[in-house]
Protein backbone atom coordinates (compact mmCIF):
# COMPACT_ATOMS: atom_id res chain seq x y z
CA UNK A 1 0.00 0.00 0.00
CA UNK A 2 2.74 2.43 0.86
CA UNK A 3 4.58 1.69 -2.36
CA UNK A 4 1.59 2.68 -4.37
CA UNK A 5 1.35 6.08 -2.63
CA UNK A 6 4.98 6.92 -3.44
CA UNK A 7 4.57 5.96 -7.08
CA UNK A 8 1.44 8.06 -7.29
CA UNK A 9 3.26 11.11 -5.86
CA UNK A 10 6.05 10.85 -8.40
CA UNK A 11 3.60 10.62 -11.26
CA UNK A 12 1.80 13.74 -9.98
CA UNK A 13 5.05 15.78 -9.96
CA UNK A 14 5.86 14.64 -13.44
CA UNK A 15 2.47 15.75 -14.71
CA UNK A 16 2.79 19.21 -13.13
CA UNK A 17 6.18 19.68 -14.82
CA UNK A 18 4.76 18.71 -18.16
CA UNK A 19 1.96 21.31 -17.83
CA UNK A 20 4.57 24.23 -17.56
CA UNK A 21 4.70 24.82 -13.82
CA UNK A 22 8.05 26.10 -12.36
CA UNK A 23 9.49 23.61 -10.02
CA UNK A 24 11.63 26.27 -8.04
CA UNK A 25 10.16 28.38 -5.23
CA UNK A 26 9.23 32.01 -5.83
CA UNK A 27 12.06 34.39 -4.74
CA UNK A 28 11.39 36.83 -1.89
CA UNK A 29 10.36 40.39 -2.85
CA UNK A 30 12.91 43.24 -2.63
CA UNK A 31 12.63 46.26 -0.31
CA UNK A 32 10.65 48.30 -2.90
CA UNK A 33 8.15 45.48 -3.57
CA UNK A 34 9.59 44.33 -6.90
CA UNK A 35 10.63 40.83 -7.53
CA UNK A 36 14.40 40.24 -7.50
CA UNK A 37 15.32 38.51 -10.73
CA UNK A 38 17.75 35.66 -10.42
CA UNK A 39 18.03 35.15 -14.14
CA UNK A 40 21.43 35.89 -15.65
CA UNK A 41 22.02 38.77 -18.11
CA UNK A 42 21.25 37.52 -21.56
CA UNK A 43 24.15 39.30 -23.39
CA UNK A 44 27.11 41.33 -22.00
CA UNK A 45 27.18 45.02 -23.00
CA UNK A 46 29.83 46.20 -25.47
CA UNK A 47 31.00 49.11 -23.13
CA UNK A 48 32.52 48.17 -19.79
CA UNK A 49 30.85 49.39 -16.69
CA UNK A 50 32.48 52.71 -15.55
CA UNK A 51 34.27 53.02 -12.23
CA UNK A 52 32.51 54.02 -9.06
CA UNK A 53 31.29 57.60 -8.80
CA UNK A 54 33.81 59.69 -6.82
CA UNK A 55 32.82 61.03 -3.45
CA UNK A 56 31.45 64.61 -3.55
CA UNK A 57 33.54 67.41 -1.98
CA UNK A 58 32.27 70.16 0.29
CA UNK A 59 29.62 72.31 -1.38
CA UNK A 60 28.00 69.44 -3.23
CA UNK A 61 30.26 69.56 -6.33
CA UNK A 62 31.85 66.41 -7.63
CA UNK A 63 35.61 65.98 -7.42
CA UNK A 64 37.18 65.77 -10.88
CA UNK A 65 40.11 63.35 -10.97
CA UNK A 66 41.59 64.95 -14.10
CA UNK A 67 44.13 67.79 -13.54
CA UNK A 68 43.10 71.39 -14.20
CA UNK A 69 44.43 72.53 -17.58
CA UNK A 70 45.15 76.16 -16.56
CA UNK A 71 45.56 77.79 -13.16
CA UNK A 72 42.60 79.80 -11.99
CA UNK A 73 42.74 83.47 -11.02
CA UNK A 74 40.56 84.28 -8.09
CA UNK A 75 40.42 87.11 -5.54
CA UNK A 76 42.93 89.22 -7.48
CA UNK A 77 45.66 86.56 -7.35
CA UNK A 78 47.51 86.41 -10.62
CA UNK A 79 48.35 82.85 -11.66
CA UNK A 80 51.98 81.83 -11.51
CA UNK A 81 53.93 82.00 -14.80
CA UNK A 82 55.87 79.13 -16.19
CA UNK A 83 57.97 77.35 -13.58
CA UNK A 84 61.42 78.90 -12.99
CA UNK A 85 64.54 76.77 -13.39
CA UNK A 86 65.67 77.45 -9.81
CA UNK A 87 64.01 77.75 -6.39
CA UNK A 88 62.11 80.93 -5.51
CA UNK A 89 64.34 83.27 -3.43
CA UNK A 90 63.44 83.94 0.18
CA UNK A 91 61.31 87.10 0.60
CA UNK A 92 62.66 89.89 2.83
CA UNK A 93 60.73 92.22 5.12
CA UNK A 94 58.07 94.22 3.30
CA UNK A 95 57.15 91.40 0.94
CA UNK A 96 59.80 92.14 -1.69
CA UNK A 97 61.93 89.36 -3.10
CA UNK A 98 65.55 89.20 -2.02
CA UNK A 99 67.89 89.50 -4.97
CA UNK A 100 70.85 87.15 -5.03
CA UNK A 101 72.74 89.15 -7.64
CA UNK A 102 75.55 91.44 -6.37
CA UNK A 103 74.91 95.18 -6.15
CA UNK A 104 76.58 96.93 -9.09
CA UNK A 105 77.30 100.20 -7.26
CA UNK A 106 77.46 100.99 -3.55
CA UNK A 107 74.35 102.69 -2.26
CA UNK A 108 74.37 105.89 -0.26
CA UNK A 109 71.46 106.31 2.07
CA UNK A 110 70.70 107.90 5.41
CA UNK A 111 73.65 110.25 4.88
CA UNK A 112 76.20 107.42 4.79
CA UNK A 113 78.83 108.04 2.13
CA UNK A 114 80.34 104.87 0.61
CA UNK A 115 83.93 104.07 1.50
CA UNK A 116 86.35 105.52 -1.09
CA UNK A 117 88.85 103.39 -2.89
CA UNK A 118 92.00 102.46 -0.94
CA UNK A 119 95.07 104.62 -1.48
CA UNK A 120 97.86 103.32 -3.64
CA UNK A 121 100.61 103.59 -1.03
CA UNK A 122 100.97 102.76 2.66
CA UNK A 123 100.03 105.23 5.38
CA UNK A 124 103.05 107.45 6.19
CA UNK A 125 104.73 106.99 9.51
CA UNK A 126 104.29 109.27 12.53
CA UNK A 127 105.87 112.70 12.55
CA UNK A 128 109.44 112.43 13.89
CA UNK A 129 110.34 114.10 17.16
CA UNK A 130 111.60 117.67 16.72
CA UNK A 131 115.30 118.33 17.21
CA UNK A 132 116.92 120.94 19.46
CA UNK A 133 113.99 120.97 21.87
CA UNK A 134 114.31 123.62 24.54
CA UNK A 135 113.86 122.37 28.08
CA UNK A 136 112.52 125.75 29.14
CA UNK A 137 108.76 126.24 29.24
CA UNK A 138 107.14 127.93 26.27
CA UNK A 139 105.69 130.63 28.48
CA UNK A 140 106.45 131.53 32.04
CA UNK A 141 104.04 130.16 34.66
CA UNK A 142 104.09 133.60 36.29
CA UNK A 143 104.43 135.71 33.15
CA UNK A 144 101.39 137.96 32.87
CA UNK A 145 100.48 137.36 36.54
CA UNK A 146 103.23 139.50 38.10
CA UNK A 147 104.81 142.48 36.41
CA UNK A 148 108.43 143.47 36.70
CA UNK A 149 109.23 145.33 39.92
CA UNK A 150 110.56 148.91 39.73
CA UNK A 151 113.03 150.29 42.28
CA UNK A 152 112.20 153.55 44.06
CA UNK A 153 115.28 155.32 42.65
CA UNK A 154 117.83 154.49 40.01
CA UNK A 155 120.59 154.30 42.69
CA UNK A 156 118.77 151.69 44.81
CA UNK A 157 119.92 148.08 44.30
CA UNK A 158 117.75 145.06 45.05
CA UNK A 159 119.74 142.07 46.29
CA UNK A 160 118.07 138.67 45.83
CA UNK A 161 119.59 135.32 46.82
CA UNK A 162 117.96 132.09 45.65
CA UNK A 163 118.47 128.80 47.55
CA UNK A 164 117.74 125.73 45.43
CA UNK A 165 117.38 122.35 47.16
CA UNK A 166 119.27 119.45 45.51
CA UNK A 167 119.07 117.01 48.43
CA UNK A 168 117.63 113.51 48.35
CA UNK A 169 114.27 114.75 49.65
CA UNK A 170 113.42 116.25 46.22
CA UNK A 171 114.95 113.49 44.07
CA UNK A 172 112.96 111.80 41.31
CA UNK A 173 114.19 109.56 38.47
CA UNK A 174 113.80 112.17 35.71
CA UNK A 175 114.93 115.13 37.85
CA UNK A 176 111.65 116.91 37.18
CA UNK A 177 111.51 118.46 40.65
CA UNK A 178 115.01 119.84 40.24
CA UNK A 179 114.18 121.29 36.83
CA UNK A 180 110.99 122.92 38.19
CA UNK A 181 113.04 124.75 40.84
CA UNK A 182 115.47 126.10 38.25
CA UNK A 183 112.62 127.11 35.89
CA UNK A 184 111.00 129.14 38.66
CA UNK A 185 114.27 130.97 39.39
CA UNK A 186 114.72 131.70 35.68
CA UNK A 187 111.17 133.10 35.33
CA UNK A 188 111.47 135.39 38.37
CA UNK A 189 114.74 136.87 37.12
CA UNK A 190 113.41 137.22 33.57
CA UNK A 191 109.96 138.64 34.36
CA UNK A 192 109.82 140.04 37.91
CA UNK A 193 113.12 141.43 39.19
CA UNK A 194 113.84 145.09 38.45
CA UNK A 195 116.73 145.82 36.13
CA UNK A 196 118.77 147.37 38.96
CA UNK A 197 119.10 144.07 40.86
CA UNK A 198 121.90 141.81 42.02
CA UNK A 199 121.30 138.07 42.07
CA UNK A 200 122.89 135.29 44.11
CA UNK A 201 122.20 131.51 44.01
CA UNK A 202 123.11 128.77 46.49
CA UNK A 203 122.83 125.09 45.62
CA UNK A 204 122.48 123.10 48.84
CA UNK A 205 122.02 119.58 50.11
CA UNK A 206 124.01 118.46 53.20
CA UNK A 207 126.44 116.03 54.81
CA UNK A 208 126.19 113.33 57.49
CA UNK A 209 126.85 113.66 61.20
CA UNK A 210 130.37 114.71 62.17
CA UNK A 211 130.88 117.12 59.26
CA UNK A 212 131.32 120.82 59.83
CA UNK A 213 129.93 123.56 57.60
CA UNK A 214 133.33 124.16 56.02
CA UNK A 215 133.93 120.44 55.42
CA UNK A 216 130.54 120.11 53.72
CA UNK A 217 131.24 123.19 51.59
CA UNK A 218 134.50 121.60 50.45
CA UNK A 219 132.46 118.62 49.15
CA UNK A 220 130.27 121.06 47.14
CA UNK A 221 127.23 120.02 49.15
CA UNK A 222 126.75 123.68 50.03
CA UNK A 223 127.82 125.65 46.96
CA UNK A 224 127.42 129.33 46.07
CA UNK A 225 126.96 129.10 42.31
CA UNK A 226 126.22 132.83 41.71
CA UNK A 227 127.52 135.66 43.85
CA UNK A 228 125.87 139.08 44.15
CA UNK A 229 128.99 140.84 42.88
CA UNK A 230 129.91 138.49 40.03
CA UNK A 231 128.00 140.16 37.18
CA UNK A 232 128.27 143.89 37.70
CA UNK A 233 126.41 146.32 39.88
CA UNK A 234 123.59 146.17 39.08
CA UNK A 235 123.90 142.76 37.51
CA UNK A 236 123.65 142.09 33.82
CA UNK A 237 120.50 139.98 34.12
CA UNK A 238 121.00 138.37 30.71
CA UNK A 239 124.35 136.99 31.95
CA UNK A 240 122.68 135.74 35.13
CA UNK A 241 119.96 134.03 33.08
CA UNK A 242 122.56 132.21 30.96
CA UNK A 243 124.20 130.85 34.13
CA UNK A 244 120.88 129.60 35.53
CA UNK A 245 120.02 128.00 32.19
CA UNK A 246 123.34 126.09 32.19
CA UNK A 247 122.60 124.38 35.54
CA UNK A 248 121.50 120.76 34.93
CA UNK A 249 121.26 117.24 36.30
CA UNK A 250 125.01 117.04 37.00
CA UNK A 251 124.62 119.80 39.60
CA UNK A 252 122.11 117.76 41.63
CA UNK A 253 123.81 116.61 44.89
CA UNK A 254 121.43 114.24 46.72
CA UNK A 255 122.09 113.31 50.36
CA UNK A 256 121.10 115.24 53.47
CA UNK A 257 119.17 118.52 53.64
CA UNK A 258 121.09 121.29 55.47
CA UNK A 259 118.62 124.18 55.21
CA UNK A 260 119.94 126.10 58.27
CA UNK A 261 123.51 125.92 57.03
CA UNK A 262 122.39 127.23 53.61
CA UNK A 263 120.68 130.21 55.29
CA UNK A 264 123.92 130.90 57.21
CA UNK A 265 125.78 131.07 53.90
CA UNK A 266 123.18 133.46 52.46
CA UNK A 267 123.45 135.82 55.42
Amino acid sequence: MNSLVIVFGLLLCLMVSINGLTPVPTPPPSSDGSILSTAPTLKPSSVPTPGPTPAPVSGGSTFTPAPTLRPTSADGIVPSPKPSPGPTPTPVSGGSVLSTAPTLRPTSNIGIVPTPRPSGGPTPGPTPSPENVSMKPTSSPINGVLSRCVASTDSTLLDVIFMVDSSGSVYDSDYKNWENELDLVYDIIDNVLPLNSRVGLINFSGCGNGFTLEECKEQNRLKKMISLKDNGSPNDLNTVLSIVEAIGEDDFNGGYTWTNEALTMAL
